[in-house]
């Protein structure tokens, strides 16, 4: 039954496997693999606290089981110390690919970076043809590019990182190809994902879609590669085909960017109840890639323009929401975004973006991507060709 479960899961019918883990445990609900299975099961539907008394019992009745451990390691609270976890593990179970795997992801859950390459570096040269292992070493190598500021505008990879980089695209392309052969694409739809996102990252847009083609085709229903397409809609001014596609998906899984995404549909779509409801979505949305302060600020500026959309006054709103924000580049810039080419306000929102960043930053450190936004926004409000 546990290996049906398996075979279901990396079909990608999840509930099924779920319930016929269920299922082993209670034909032998004595058996430590089957205690494993069903801990395995509870991790699986988010019930951790449940899972591990379950799984680390089965540990203990049977160390001879990577499986089991691996479970085991998966389960136990968050923060538990990689070296408390191994030094419970006999010397022939840490021998196992596997188990470096677990211990590697358990460090990354710690944030400890440099134990995750370490320990995915070990599974990696135990079993160099397994997918799994490919993909955590090659998450592990590009995680210092988290801390390159506006990588996915310059996508200029600092000289030292390159080789890393370079590293990680040719394993994730390696692990996602055996995915494909192997009809396991469920299992590891993240390993396209993560492909997806860093080849976008560093501008190389067609290999890129042909990953997502690849991938859509595998999993049509899996979230994160919904997301990639409505960007892709939306980046070949189909709007309304990205709308739709973001509206198919479950709300829970979207992140702050495709709630910022939709909304963005609804205003070029001149849709205003879409645009009012889903503006005031993005003030709970999870995932913000943006300072807690400028959110507030984005997410204010893109409720005006909503409302503006809905009738309410433009002249009115729109002072009204600099007199709230005095000091804020955010809200400026974004509802300058929103005005007709001739509008009177737009030469005052620069004047002020101007002066508010010398003011903040000064002559002497002048920021760079701040710099960019003052001449971009010049750029909007001189006349263009053929205007007066």
């Amino acid at each position: 039954l546990a290996g049906l479960g398996n075979a279901h899961y990396a079909l990608g019918d999840e509930p099924r496997a779920i319930g016929l883990f269920y299922e082993a445990f209670d034909a032998y609900p004595d058996y430590p693999n089957a205690r494993a299975t069903k801990a395995l099961a509870l991790a699986m539907e988010g019930k951790r606290d449940e899972a591990e008394p379950i799984a680390t019992a089965a540990f203990k009745d049977d160390q001879s089981s990577a499986r089991n451990a691996s479970i085991w390691i998966d389960t136990l609270a968050s923060g538990t110390a990689v070296a408390d976890i191994e030094a419970q593990l006999p010397p022939e179970l840490t021998a196992s690919a596997d188990i470096q795997l677990h211990l590697g992801l358990r460090a990354r859950e710690n944030g400890d970076d440099a134990g995750h390459l370490a320990y995915a570096e070990a599974a990696l040269r135990i079993e160099p043809d397994d997918w799994r292992m490919m993909s955590s070493v090659a998450e592990a190598l590009v995680q210092p590019l988290a801390a390159v500021e506006a990588l996915g505008i310059t996508h200029e990879i600092p000289g030292p990182l390159r080789k890393d980089v370079d590293r990680a695209i040719r394993l994730m392309q390696s692990a996602w190809t055996k995915l494909v052969e192997q009809d396991s694409s469920f299992q590891g739809r993240h390993v396209a994902a993560n492909l997806i996102s860093l080849l976008g990252m560093l501008g190389r847009d067609i290999e890129a879609e042909k990953i997502l083609d690849q991938a859509l085709l595998a999993n049509p229903d899996y979230a994160a590669y919904g997301i990639f397409e409505a960007r892709r809609l939306a980046a070949n001014g189909d709007w309304v085909a990205a709308a739709k596609m973001l509206d198919s998906l479950p709300e829970s899984e979207l992140p702050f960017d495709a709630f910022l995404l939709r909304t963005h549909a609804a205003f070029q779509m001149k849709d205003a109840q879409a645009a009012i409801a889903w503006s005031n979505k993005l003030g709970v949305a999870e995932g913000a890639d943006v300072p807690p302060a400028e959110r507030i600020e984005l997410v204010e500026a893109m409720q005006v323009q909503a409302a503006i959309l809905g009738g309410v006054e433009r002249d009115t709103a729109v002072t009204a929401a600099i007199e709230k924000n005095p000091n804020s580049i955010v809200v400026r810039s974004i509802l300058f975004d929103g005005l007709a080419q001739d509008d009177p306000l737009r030469d005052r929102l620069v004047s002020e973006i101007e002066a508010l960043a010398l003011l903040v930053l000064g002559h002497a450190q002048a920021d760079h991507h701040v710099d960019d936004l003052v001449e971009d926004r010049r750029a909007d409000a001189r006349p263009q060709d053929g205007e007066a």
